[in-house]
């Protein structure tokens, strides 16, 4: 017997059913379409026409630097060429011919006017030194033309005196020869320091000077004869005395070249 339902009974239904039916949804809103139109000016005209300008005058520079460039590296390649030929060509010469220093040597001195040169007088003097000098040629395949010349002696960096007629002579390779010259300075004066330090020179019988020389040489290699140069020598020579035979104790030169006469 089938059970029967009472018309006001409620029947008891699940939470969530119940609240879906208090609460329908809320309906979401319809999606938003934006068309965004652009000027066809602007889309094709990438950078604008400033900058286009710009643009191909940085271009056409770009092009210019890149047909001067080639152009520049061959210079740059021949000047290395060049001086690689240079060098390779002076090495050659070199050990062909062997350069060596003409060698200029203090032989003898004589000096006069220097008598009252350490009296407590303070009378300036008027030297006159002349010196013997021995001219060696070492080289063997250079000859030397001496073409002029000065010479300087001084004593503890006072000038005794400037000067000298260097004769004009040539040296073949290999030989010794002898100059003369006379130098002579005006108004020399010592410092009292000076004239102690020379006294006490003069007394242990050796008395340090210095001679510079200064000649205009060329040099003839083979059939070749250079250009003017300028040999330079620096001797500090040991002298007995300031007489007029004194005589080198000893000395120590020093020579170099100015291969550019003027300087």
């Amino acid at each position: 017997m089938a059970d029967k339902v009472h018309p006001d009974t409620e029947v008891a239904l699940p939470q969530r059913e119940l609240l879906s039916q208090e609460q329908p949804p809320v309906p979401l809103p319809p999606a938003l379409t934006y068309v965004i139109q652009v000027p066809k000016d602007q889309v094709y005209r990438v950078p604008p026409p400033e900058n286009a300008k710009l643009q191909e005058r940085y271009a056409r520079r770009s092009r210019s630097l890149r047909r001067r460039h080639p152009c520049f590296c061959y210079l740059i390649l021949s000047l290395a060429v060049l001086l690689l030929l240079v060098a390779v060509t002076a090495g050659v010469l070199y050990l062909v011919f062997q350069p060596r220093y003409p060698v200029i040597l203090v032989d003898s001195a004589s000096f006069s006017g220097l008598e009252n040169i350490t009296s407590l007088t303070s009378q300036p003097a008027s030297p006159s030194v002349g010196l013997s000098l021995t001219l060696r040629n070492d080289n063997r395949k250079i000859g030397v033309y001496y073409t002029g010349g000065g010479v300087a002696v001084s004593y503890d960096g006072v000038e005794l005196g400037r000067g000298g007629a260097w004769p004009a002579m040539y040296q073949p390779r290999g030989t010794y020869g002898a100059v003369n010259v006379t130098v002579k300075g005006t108004g020399v004066v010592l410092s009292r320091e000076e004239k102690s330090s020379l006294a006490d020179n003069m007394g242990e019988g050796s008395i340090p000077v210095v001679v510079q020389v200064a000649a205009n040489t060329k040099f003839e290699v083979g059939l070749v004869t250079t250009w003017r140069m300028k040999v330079k020598t620096r001797c500090e020579v040991s002298v007995d005395g300031l007489g007029s035979s004194a005589k080198v104790l000893d000395q120590e030169c020093s020579h170099r070249i100015n291969i550019f006469y003027k300087f």
